[in-house]
């Protein structure tokens, strides 16, 4: 009978510590919730709403730089500016593919997320791995905080370098 008894109250211990467990656990998983809806918050304010006006604007410009470079020399502070458009060009598709790929990654991260959480609060699945699926979803959420931020600073530099590179090409070709 003692030996019942002790058991129960080992097993009673056992119980009430992984309950302990349980909340740091459920308050980790909120607080990478948070940096999710936050890096979201973020790629959305980082948009570029009119990457495809920018896009054909770059194009038509692409355009008429390549006539005229045919025709006559360029100056070499035009031909740098012509190179920057070149890059910006190349990384339009870049800078949308990699917005597209965020959106994905963090939804899909909010549903482990929410998944995992479930499974901790109704103590369902494999309780001994937790701790290793909280770390695995951490460094996902922290490579998603990394890429919105990466891409966030792409976007601006690209951002500023159209609105002075395309400003001086388009005084240039206008005084030709």
């Amino acid at each position: 009978m003692r030996i019942i008894g002790l058991f129960l109250v080992v097993s009673a211990l056992i119980y009430s510590c992984s309950d302990l467990k349980k909340g740091d656990q459920l308050e980790k998983i909120d607080a990478m919730l948070k940096t999710v809806d936050s890096s979201e918050v973020v790629l959305i304010e980082n948009q570029i709403d009119t990457l495809e006006n920018l896009a054909l604007t770059m194009r038509i410009l692409g355009v008429d730089l390549a006539k005229l470079k045919a025709k006559d020399s360029i100056p070499l502070n035009i031909a740098l500016k012509m190179d920057q458009y070149k890059w910006m060009g190349k990384s339009l598709p870049m800078i949308k593919k990699n917005q597209l790929d965020l959106k994905d990654a963090i939804r899909e991260t909010r549903q482990s997320l929410a998944l995992l959480k479930k499974d901790i609060s109704n103590a369902s699945g494999r309780k001994d791995k937790y701790d290793e699926y909280i770390d695995f979803e951490h460094r996902k959420v922290i490579e998603i905080r990394k890429s919105v931020t990466e891409t966030g600073k792409l976007r601006d530099t690209l951002l500023t370098n159209f609105q002075s590179t395309h400003s001086e090409i388009v005084r240039f070709l206008k005084n030709r």
